[in-house]
């Protein structure tokens, strides 16, 4: 069966449920991000504990009511505990969540 286009606003997925491959709830979307130097984006999902992860739009498997995560996905990480103290490129110290060096703006997971 051929996968139909459309294009997805921000409104319609910001709030969606977020379900894995094994059918299970894992969060709602919080916000979308870029992924600066690649042309993916992410998901930002605030999991049912309050904590934050972030799946890559190419790991996502299908968007209608619900957003559903490719199996292979879930080696994702956490954002509080994925940030280390100190940017590997260039050493300056990073904040709790920092996605990107504030001063390189190399990734920091």
């Amino acid at each position: 069966m051929a996968q139909i286009k459309r294009a997805l606003t921000r409104e319609m997925i910001l709030g969606m449920q977020v379900i894995n491959s094994e059918g299970n709830i894992i969060g709602k979307v919080k916000e979308l991000s870029l992924v600066v130097g690649d042309s993916d984006q992410a998901l930002i999902i605030e999991g049912n504990g309050g904590e934050e992860t972030i799946i890559r739009w190419s790991e996502v498997s299908a968007v209608g009511d619900v957003v559903l995560v490719r199996p292979e996905s879930f080696n994702i990480e956490t954002e509080k505990s994925s940030t280390p103290a100190s940017c590997r490129s260039c050493g300056s110290p990073l904040k709790e969540g920092d996605l990107f060096c504030p001063d390189c703006g190399k990734k920091t997971i």
